[in-house]
């Protein structure tokens, strides 16, 4: 199963969305979150989209996101992580458990 299999776009009159439950998951999966970054940080660029979805210490991840929600968050995702690696002299952490991809083609 591929990253993100079965978290469940739904079309529930905005169009594609996802909710920013199904975005974590796939941020697991995937092995980006807890590796290159935390939930408190994914869920803070994920409201950052939608500021109601995070009231003080407490979150709202039934939230739906669009494309560009999702998109924009994913951007953010990569921006932070450049922010935190761009001028260390460390590598960035490997996922622990990497996704599988297919062998390269001869």
């Amino acid at each position: 199963a591929g990253p993100g299999e079965g978290a469940g776009l739904s079309d529930d009159g905005c169009g594609l969305c996802i909710s920013m439950r199904q975005l974590l998951i796939i941020l697991k999966e995937s092995g980006i979150l807890e590796t290159y970054l935390s939930t408190r940080e994914a869920i803070h660029l994920m409201s950052r989209s939608n500021p109601t979805a995070v009231d003080g210490e407490d979150y709202n991840l039934d939230v739906k996101m669009t494309f560009l929600d999702f998109m924009d968050t994913l951007l953010l995702c990569g921006l932070q992580w450049h922010a935190r690696y761009k001028d260390s002299n460390c590598t960035a952490p490997q996922p622990s458990n990497p996704p599988s991809s297919p062998p390269p083609s001869q």
